[in-house]
């Protein structure tokens, strides 16, 4: 008989794979505010329409809000998100309220 524990460890994706739907990868150079007094580098590796996943070395632990900021061609934009897990190699950002550059961000990929 299977058991909740055998059948998690046992599957390949995770709940929060099949949540997120569709993600974009991608390499963007991000700094993570939010946390110390100094922001932290990180590499935004994938995106979607709900959040994102950044390689970085920060020692940073779940129910945190930050703010990634993401340069663009003559500004920035910044994207707040709760951090919803955390993994050694980075974290997984859920986006909270998003500006309107922000959106049109995300809306150019995603539709």
């Amino acid at each position: 008989m299977k058991t909740p524990s055998n059948t998690l460890r046992n599957h390949k994706k995770t709940d929060l794979d099949r949540r997120l739907g569709m993600r974009r990868r991608t390499l963007v150079l991000v700094e993570i505010h939010g946390w110390s007094d100094r922001p932290q580098i990180g590499i935004m590796y994938n995106f979607s329409s709900g959040g994102m996943f950044i390689v970085c070395n920060a020692s940073l632990y779940g129910n945190r809000c930050v703010d990634v900021v993401v340069p663009a061609v003559g500004a920035t934009i910044s994207f707040p998100g709760l951090v919803i897990y955390r993994r050694s190699y980075g974290i997984g950002l859920m986006f909270l309220q998003l500006d309107s550059a922000a959106q049109a961000f995300v809306k150019k990929y995603f539709d």
